[in-house]
Parts: C-alpha cells; sequence; structure tokens
C-alpha cells in the first residue's frame, strides 16, 4: 500500500525531549503504519542522539532513520529532511513538539476526505516550558474562534492570507509532496529560517487548502531555546525576503502590510525595548553575522528609533560584552532569566 504521508522530524541535540516525543507518536504511528511514515533526521547531533535512535530502531521498528554528519541552519536542516519523503505528502514536525493523541488518525480522514487539497494546517496550543519539574508553565490557543470544525479554502490566495502567519510552525504544515516541487523553483538559502517556508507558499498557490479549527498539538516554547542568537535573523530579514519574492510572484500582495500583520500578531518583540533587546543582546553575539545585514534589518523597521538602534551593531565587541552583561543582570533581577 502506498504511503500517504511522512511526518520528517529534523532533530540536533535534543535527546531528552525527543525520547517524550517519539513516545507519544510512537503508537499513532503503528496504528497506520500501512498509510503513514515517521522518518528522524539527525543533524550530525553530539549528545548521544545518533546512538540512543540506532539501538531504539533495532529494538522497534516504527521509525526510519538519517544521519546526517555535518551540520546545517535550521532552514536547510528542514529542506533537506523532507527530501528523504516517500509519502504523497509531508508532515513536518519538530522534535520538541508534543502531538495530540488522535493526530495522526484526524489527518488521515482529512485526507480521505479531502484528497484534492494541496496543504492542510491546523489550530495548536501554546505553552511555556517549565525550567525542569514542570511540562508547561502557561498555555494558551493560538486561534481561539471556532466558525466551523475545518475551513475549506478553494483556492491558496484566502488560505494563505488568512494563515500563513500559522504555518511558519514547523508541526503544522501537512504539504503534498507535488506541491513542494512545484515550489522548490523560488527555493533559497536566503531567507534565513525559512528556507522550508517560501516553496510551500509558492508551491500551493491557486490550490485548494484545509485548516482544521482545533488543536491538534502543543507547540512547546523550550526554557532556553538554542535558536536565538538566529532568531534576529529569522524575523527581520528571512521573512522580509520571503514576503518579497513572494509578491514579486504574485502569490501575494503588499508584502509591508503582511509583515507587519505578522509581527502585531506574532509572540515577537515588536516594542522599542523589545527591539533593542533583540538587537543588543541576540544579534551582538555574533558580529560577524549581522554586521553585513545591519542596512537590510533597518530597512524594515518602522521608526527612526528602531533604525538607530540597529546601526548599534557597528559599536565594538567591548561595548556589546559590557550591554549584555547588564541586559542579563536586569533580567535576573526580575526573575525573567529564561528570556535569556
Amino acid at each position: 500500500m502506498d504511503i500517504l504521508f511522512s511526518i520528517v522530524m529534523p532533530t540536533r541535540n535534543r535527546l531528552e525531549i525527543l525520547k517524550y516525543t517519539l513516545s507519544l507518536l510512537k503508537e499513532q504511528v503503528i496504528r497506520n503504519k500501512d498509510s503513514v511514515e515517521l522518518i528522524i533526521c539527525n543533524n550530525a547531533s553530539s549528545d548521544g542522539t545518533k546512538d540512543y535512535l540506532e539501538n531504539l530502531l533495532n529494538e522497534e521498528k516504527f521509525f526510519k532513520l538519517v544521519n546526517y554528519t555535518d551540520s546545517v541552519d535550521i532552514g536547510v536542516s528542514i529542506t533537506r529532511s523532507i527530501e528523504n519523503a516517500t509519502g504523497n505528502y509531508f508532515l513536518l514536525w519538530s522534535d520538541d513538539d508534543i502531538p495530540g493523541p488522535y493526530m495522526v488518525d484526524i489527518l488521515m480522514d482529512s485526507l480521505n476526505r479531502h484528497p484534492d487539497v494541496e496543504c492542510i494546517t491546523f489550530n495548536r496550543i501554546q505553552g511555556y516550558a517549565g525550567q525542569t519539574d514542570k511540562l508547561f508553565k502557561k498555555c494558551r490557543l493560538l486561534d481561539t474562534e471556532y466558525p466551523e470544525l475545518e475551513t475549506v479554502y478553494d483556492s491558496s490566495e484566502e488560505f494563505i492570507l488568512e494563515r500563513w502567519r500559522g504555518m511558519t510552525f514547523l508541526s503544522a504544515d501537512l504539504v503534498s509532496v507535488n506541491a513542494w516541487k512545484r515550489g522548490l523553483s523560488i527555493y533559497s538559502k536566503e531567507h534565513f529560517g525559512w528556507e522550508f517556508l517560501t516553496p510551500i507558499l509558492y508551491g500551493i498557490n491557486g490550490k485548494k487548502c484545509l485548516f482544521i479549527n482545533y488543536p491538534m498539538c502543543i507547540q512547546r516554547w523550550l526554557y532556553k531555546p538554542t535558536y536565538r542568537i538566529n532568531w534576529p535573523s529569522y524575523i527581520y530579514v528571512g521573512i522580509p525576503r520571503m514576503l518579497k519574492c513572494l509578491e514579486e510572484k504574485e502569490v501575494i500582495h503588499e508584502w509591508r502590510k503582511t509583515y507587519d500583520n505578522y509581527l502585531s500578531k506574532g509572540q515577537f518583540n515588536t516594542s522599542t525595548m523589545g527591539y533593542m533587546f533583540d538587537i543588543l543582546y541576540w544579534a551582538s553575539q555574533d558580529i560577524s553575522r549581522y554586521r553585513p545585514l545591519i542596512k537590510e534589518m533597518s530597512s524594515v523597521q518602522t521608526s527612526i528609533i528602531k533604525r538607530g538602534i540597529t546601526y548599534l551593531l557597528y559599536l565594538p565587541e567591548c561595548v556589546h560584552k559590557f550591554n549584555r552583561a547588564i541586559i542579563k543582570t536586569a533580567f535576573k533581577l526580575v526573575g525573567k532569566e529564561k528570556s535569556i
């Protein structure tokens, strides 16, 4: 029997979290093993992930394993992982997100009822992970309105307008392989962190799509996420580049309005102080990465103050080191260490 969809999970150095995620996916995959496959793509982990997965595979063959020896940025890691899918569709899955008990079954049913859709995305719960003893400290529903259990979009234009922000979350995109192949013509490593999303949005252009309104997973915000140092380039460079590209291809209109809407509704630092924190704490830790991007990052800011803050990256490293120390001390005093 042909594989209907492949669950593709890139992972790197998050062994304990990965173990928990696999424990929740295992039975769902086994229950649907004739139509669903799980592919774990190990991105050169150094924490024992490779040995653990190889030993587990010898005991329980409910997944396929691909080991990469070279470590790459998250966007590239996601993209190359997709190439291992053999199903008609692929579901991207982050190693730290928690699937609902019947998520795979529901997606199977949705595809069987809507065989002509090119993309399915779904609602989710967002939770702040505790430092040690608590799985979650706070949770919230991403989309709080339930006009119906599912919404079918006959064309992707309205779907992208209303749902693309949710698709930036890795574990919510079930996409046809045909759409992915169509979209690869505009694949670009220059879309920092979103190399995988540009082809998806371009590939589904003009096609039927589906949104499932009820939540099917918990997005797990880690206590100390490993990608934060790259986040300013993802948000202030990668997304604008992606949206400009999609506007050129007439997939969207008014990239600037789409971008501002994304920032205002997302969990991002849209205030001046928040932007300053992104620049002076995170971006300043990798000056060689960010200095070539200063003018571009500045150009997408809507205020003179934020544009000026961007140019602070030109300050000497000794100044940035002093600034980071002050910020770190201030956050500890107010009990917000998890933000850094």
